[in-house]
């Protein structure tokens, strides 16, 4: 391949990475999305299948709310004394 059917070739993808992440809907956000609360535990049948977890406080979420786990492994939790 010669190096002016490269030049198009890239120019021409380019121009449709560009084309397609201009065209993608999406749906804006506004007011407060993140809400925190401690997992007190996990419910499941085994421990190779996760069904569910118990929450401290559940009053931000809703059915159907989409949640993300986030687990750290490793990490220590410092508390301040009061």
């Amino acid at each position: 391949m010669n190096l002016r059917r490269t030049i198009y070739l890239v120019v021409l993808l380019m121009g449709f990475a560009f084309q397609q992440a201009h065209s993608q809907s999406y749906t804006p956000i506004s007011g407060v999305i993140n809400d925190y609360t401690s997992i007190t535990s996990i419910l499941s049948d085994d421990n190779n299948n996760v069904d569910s977890v118990v929450v401290d406080n559940y009053d931000d979420f809703s059915v159907d709310d989409t949640v993300m786990i986030y687990c750290v492994k490793g990490s220590t939790i410092g508390t301040m004394a009061d």
